[in-house]
């Protein structure tokens, strides 16, 4: 145990430490905590540390780091294990491809939102990420995709880990996703929240899934009081922040999910731009369709196409759980464009923007039209069992469902 008596500034690198664990502690001296400026740890050193403030660099760990009671304002670079526990408080954690973190015990990345000075991200994981047991990453500011997390990694959410009231700031129209931008496999299970974050000008105030990332929403997890311009919930994109064009996203709600409450000019809840097209080079022969909804369901006649396998997978699937609540001027449920690709092969496919295989659409409230989906240029759209009631629309048209002709 090594023990750092406050008020004092320190910079310390560990290397193969050779014990099971080093505990660096701080000790208030007039009510002043120890500073460190930068802390680095090798791969062979497990190094747990309580009661400091961290002021520069921060931590950068690679080997085991557990971050524990105290911890004020500290920046994390991660290549190794690391834990953050004990109602811990970092700034920012940058978590690298061979990095694995897990927050908990009431952890938090926070920030002062009001404070309205731009600090970069919250986390940027391109690892292995797990929020757990009340931890929350709120208050961040920024000007890049993801304000609270931006992931193009695995990115877990459970047990009432929220990513709450955080924020893109300024007028970059390539910043998406004031709580999360997903390029990566995201989940949210349990009672994990993604709620009040927020882009004014842009897209996704909750999530922003765009480039091959998927979402899975799954038993309680709620998406609720997010805000953007276009899917003040989730939108669904095949555009980077640099603006090229990608592969879309796919996102599958099921379980007791709920996006509710959720506001956009455009796709109050969901607003589905691209779907996910893969084109896999080999010798199979694969038979696709596409399925629009124009009065009554019809489905495209099977279509054979040799040598190539094109795989066109749903924007938006709503398996189980409820949108309701949410409000924009078209589209309060969900909003979906009309998906084309046109391959090498020269073959054309469209995808299909929202499958609502079961759950509900309800109580959601549009200015204009499409109280509870807008279907712009007949987009690909096919329901199995779902329910869609009782929405509404001030222009009384399309009410629960509104076809742009």
């Amino acid at each position: 145990t090594i023990t750092i008596l406050g008020p004092v500034y320190m910079s310390a690198r560990v290397t193969n430490a050779g014990v099971a664990e080093i505990l660096i502690i701080g000790k208030e001296v007039s009510s002043k905590k120890a500073k460190f400026t930068s802390l680095t740890l090798d791969k062979t050193s497990t190094i747990r540390v309580e009661n400091l403030e961290f002021d520069g660099g921060g931590i950068n760990n690679s080997g085991t780091l557990i971050v524990g009671t105290g911890i004020v304002g500290l920046p994390i670079t991660n290549d190794g294990t690391c834990t953050i526990q004990s109602n811990a408080q970092v700034f920012r954690i940058d978590n690298n491809a061979s990095g694995t973190v897990v927050m908990k015990d009431t952890a938090s990345v926070m920030r002062q939102i009001n404070s309205r000075s731009n600090q970069g991200r919250g986390v940027t994981n391109s690892g292995t990420f797990t929020m757990q047991d009340n931890t929350k990453i709120s208050g961040i500011l920024a000007n890049q995709s993801g304000a609270g997390a931006y992931n193009s990694g695995t990115f877990t959410m459970k047990d009432n880990a929220e990513i709450s009231n955080n924020k893109i700031g300024g007028s970059d129209w390539a910043a998406h996703g004031g709580g999360v931008a997903n390029r990566g496999a995201f989940i949210m299970q349990g009672n994990a929240k993604i709620a009040g974050n927020e882009k004014e000008e842009g897209k996704g105030g909750g999530i922003y899934c765009f480039d091959g990332g998927n979402l899975t929403i799954k038993e309680n997890a709620v998406i609720s009081g997010n805000t953007a311009e276009k899917g003040g919930g989730i939108c669904i994109d095949a555009v980077d922040g640099l603006g090229d064009t990608k592969i879309g996203g796919s996102v599958v709600m099921e379980g007791n999910a709920q996006i509710v409450n959720n506001t956009a000019k455009e796709g109050g809840g969901v607003y589905v731009v691209q779907g996910i097209f893969r084109f896999i080079n080999n010798n199979a022969i694969y038979t696709t369709f596409q399925a629009v909804w124009n009065n009554n369901r019809q489905l495209q006649k099977p279509e054979v196409i040799a040598k190539t396998k094109i795989e066109a997978f749903p924007g938006f699937t709503l398996t189980s759980g409820t949108i309701t609540g949410n409000k924009a001027e078209y589209g309060a449920g969900v909003y979906a464009e009309k998906l084309i690709s046109n391959n090498d092969l020269g073959k054309t496919v469209t995808t299909i923007a929202f499958v609502l295989n079961s759950g509900t659409v309800t109580g959601n409230e549009a200015e204009f039209v499409g109280g509870g989906i807008y279907l712009l240029n007949k987009s690909a759209f096919t329901q199995g069992k779902g329910t869609i009631t009782s929405n509404t629309a001030g222009d009384g048209e399309g009410e629960d469902i509104f076809i742009k002709q």
